[in-house]
């Protein structure tokens, strides 16, 4: 409502598929190639008929001064979800938040690649995404006895390296981009199956039998999907994540 009219009278953006977009209910919108900061608040002003909460490293929680209240103001009041990089035990928190907020029927937007890329490429997906969905997906079973139908919903960024540097900014340059809304993605039947076997662990953190083949299955059809949408040729190498181990 503050600065969506601001960033729509700056960047001109073609929405292309956005009947995929589910008017209700819970999705994943997982978004690739990842290059700038001002791409989320381009996206967010454009799909404004749903709230998105996007996960978003912890630094953008930090800072002093006048400045740093008002961006942990901004942050908070967006119902972002603070990913503090490096250190496991709280991602693991991000993608229990990240859940709680799919089980709500909210609406979860990720960059799967984890930073952005430089190259122009887009990279290989860490595993949150899928595991948030698996997450929430085994909690709603285990209430319900039923599994929910989320769906990944891939997006392909165009343009977006015309709006804000690599290095960073949240003022938009005036540009046109693209954004691509592709098929949605969801677990198949034996996908699901296992998440009827899941239990939890002692951390609540849900354990779903043959989790690492089916995160790796899943990402890869949403990262050849994400590819195809934005037209960038896919590295299945993963980005490093500055500040972790």
């Amino acid at each position: 409502m503050l600065i969506g009219p601001f960033i729509r009278r700056r960047v001109h953006v073609t929405v292309i598929g956005r009947e995929n977009l589910p008017a209700t209910g819970a999705c994943i919108l997982a978004m690739g190639s990842h290059t700038t900061e001002v791409e989320s608040l381009v996206v967010a002003a454009t799909l404004q008929e749903r709230r998105l909460h996007f996960y978003a490293k912890s630094d953008y929680w930090r800072g002093s001064g006048l400045k740093g209240r008002i961006r942990r103001w901004f942050m908070n009041v967006g119902g972002n979800i603070p990913v503090e990089r490096g250190d496991k035990l709280a991602a693991l928190r991000a993608i229990e938040a990240g859940a709680s907020l799919l089980r709500q029927g909210e609406v979860v937007a990720v960059y799967p690649e984890g930073t952005r890329a430089a190259d122009g490429k887009l990279h290989g997906a860490y595993p949150g995404t899928v595991y948030s969905v698996l997450q929430a997906s085994y909690l709603e079973y285990a209430a319900t006895s039923k599994v929910p139908s989320i769906p990944i919903i891939p997006v392909g960024l165009v343009g977006m390296e015309k709006v804000s540097s690599l290095k960073g900014g949240f003022w938009p340059q005036r540009s046109h981009v693209a954004v691509i809304i592709g098929s949605p993605i969801y677990l198949n039947d034996i996908e699901q199956e296992a998440v009827k076997r899941g239990q939890l662990n002692v951390r609540g953190m849900v354990v779903i039998p043959t989790q690492g083949a089916i995160v790796k299955a899943v990402g890869a059809r949403m990262m050849y999907s994400i590819a195809e949408l934005s037209g960038c040729e896919y590295d299945p190498c993963k980005l490093p994540i500055p500040g972790s181990n």
